[in-house]
Order: structure tokens, then sequence, then C-alpha cells
């Protein structure tokens, strides 16, 4: 049965790079019990208001008001029986920093009060390439060693994977009980049992259910990737690429762009640009969604390259990094009975 004291039944936080996509896409869409409710096309107007949740300042942010709104268009969805679940890793800080993770945490308890928080976590070093190579998709440019110690881009990085910290924030927050937290290896390695065990937290009845297979969703550069998609980030403006452009192809974009192409862009814009002031001066916003989409086309065709070697980290930055990630990583095993050891984190 559906929980008719709460809006949303579970909310999953991600993390960043632990399969959410493929979460998203193959399982929390397909499973017959659950409405997955944030996705963009089937529910905008709920991913308008989570974008505003995870971005509103301080100042803006008005969780009574917010929770109303949020109300009101879950209200217009047909449960039918089903478990209403949130999946978005934005919910979990920023992406390199983890910045506003607990903020994010608060504000989720503050508009739906108690649920269930479902959390995916990754071994340190695994994870560690695997933002690189997704910041390089999102406009990067610098090498993988300068990346990780680099002071403006990687603010915060290093601590952001010391998993323990914002696991006892959502503990302290939500209680023990209501805190689920996986292991991305088991989704690599036992995909049955890691799904299993997220759809018993839950709550669905048919934990056995399995989703129709499917290809990797969001998979890792590979070198040669890497090197092509530094390349092409030159020429579009991003969050990680802020300066001006090599080539400004996106005001060349602009000019063959049909009216109703730019209505569609600027649309997009203010559904991830909630705060936007669109009507005031519409060209950045347009140039903005230009940039986005052309980066996204980059990444894809980037992704499709297979040859070279997968990202590693180098043994080096392994020894520094060791020390700082085993007290943390014992913690998980004493306090929340995670088998890291099984899959190769430092201990």
């Amino acid at each position: 049965m559906e929980n008719k004291n709460h809006m949303i039944d579970a909310i999953h936080i991600g993390d960043y790079k632990t399969g959410t996509s493929w979460l998203q896409c193959h399982s929390f869409q397909q499973h017959p019990e659950l409405v997955y409710v944030d996705w963009p096309s089937t529910y905008p107007e709920i991913a308008k208001l989570f974008y505003e949740l995870v971005g509103a300042r301080d100042l803006d942010f008005d969780s009574i008001g917010l929770r109303d709104r949020f109300k009101a268009e879950i209200d217009k969805i047909d449960r039918a029986g089903r478990k209403l679940i949130v999946s978005r890793e934005a919910l979990c800080g920023e992406f390199v920093s983890g910045e506003h993770a607990r903020r994010i945490a608060e504000r989720l308890f503050q508009v739906f009060g108690p649920t269930k928080i479902v959390l995916v976590i990754r071994e340190q070093f695994s994870m560690l390439a695997s933002i690189y190579s997704q910041y390089v998709k999102i406009g990067g440019t610098l090498s993988l060693r300068d990346f990780i110690w680099d002071p403006l881009e990687a603010r915060n990085l290093i601590a952001r994977l010391q998993y323990e910290k914002q696991i006892q924030a959502y503990v302290e927050i939500y209680g023990t009980e209501n805190v689920s937290v996986r292991l991305f290896d088991e989704l690599r390695h036992d995909k049955i049992r890691f799904l299993k065990e997220i759809f018993s937290f839950i709550g669905c009845q048919d934990v056995d259910f399995l989703p129709v297979e499917a290809g990797l969703t969001n998979p890792s550069l590979t070198t040669i990737g890497v090197t092509c998609q530094k390349v092409l980030n030159r020429f579009v403006r991003t969050h990680n690429n802020p300066s001006a452009n090599v080539l400004p192809l996106d005001k060349l974009v602009a000019l063959l762009l049909s009216s109703r192409q730019k209505e569609s862009l600027l649309k997009s814009a203010m559904v991830q640009l909630p705060w936007a002031s669109v009507q005031e001066n519409p060209r950045p916003y347009l140039l903005y969604a230009i940039n986005m989409a052309l980066n996204l086309r980059f990444s894809e065709w980037c992704e499709s390259i297979r040859l070279g070697r997968k990202i590693e980290i180098p043994g080096d930055v392994r020894e520094r990094l060791h020390a700082v990630f085993v007290p943390g990583n014992r913690m998980l095993v004493s306090r929340y009975g995670l088998n890291l050891e099984k899959y190769g984190w430092v201990l």
C-alpha cells in the first residue's frame, strides 16, 4: 500500500557515478509497484521543483511554499497502489565538492518529512577516476593528476569521498532505520541481490523484480575519449570552462535555429535554472542552453570511442590518499556492516 502520510515513499539521493542513471532508466521506471516522479520528460513540473529545492539560495528558500507546490503536482499522479520514489544524484550535493549535502538533506526533510533514504557509494579510487571522466564530459580540460589536486576545480573533492560524514548526517536527520547504504560494487557483481535489497527496503512486494537488461548508461570515457573531449570542450562554454569559446559556436548555432527551436531550448534552460530571469534578457539563457546541448552531443560521441585504456589513478596518488580514507572506511564496516573488504576498499 502507498504511504498516505507522506508525499514520497523513498528518496534515492545518488551518489553520482554509482549506477544512478541505470537505476532511474531501467529499474525505478520498470518496477510495477513504483512511480518515478521526478523524470523530466514525464513530470517536468516536479523536476523543476527539485532544481529549486537544491539550488535556491538560503534567503529565498521557502520550505512551506515549496511543500505546497510539490503536493499540488504529486496529487495529480494516479498512484494506483504504487509507491512514489525520487531519484536524483544532485541531492548528494555539488558534483565534485559535495557542497551543500547537509543543507539539501535538511531541506528534503522540511519539505517531505520522514521518509526512506537510499544512498549508493563507490570505492574511492574507482570513484575518483569516474568523477574525472564526468568532469571532462561536462567541460573540464585539466589532466587527471592536475584535476585531483586543483584547488579550484577539485575543491573538497577528497573530503566528499569520506562517505561516513554524509551517511551520519542522514542518520541524524532520518534515523538509522530509514537510511539504507548500498555498494556500487554489489550492483556490478551481484545485481540480483543489490536490487532485492533496495526493493525490500522501499517496501515493494515483488523484491525479485528484474528489469529488462540494457547497455551501459553514462559510461566512463577511455583515455582516448578524454583526449578528444578535452579538445571539443574548447568550443563550448560550461560551468567547468566558463571562459570565452575558441570559436563562438553557440552564437553561430543561434543564427541557424528557428524560433520554435529557440523556444524549446529556452524552456529547457528554465527547468534547470528556475530562478532565471529569462523574460528580462533571454539571449544569455539561449546561449547557455545551446552550449549545454552541444556539450551533451560531444560527450555522447566521445563515450562511443572505446579505443584506449581505462582511466586509472596513479600509484603515488593512491599512496598519498590511502591513510585519508582508511578511518572512515573502517567506520562504515563497524557501524553499518558494509562488506568493503570483499570489494577491495582500503582498510
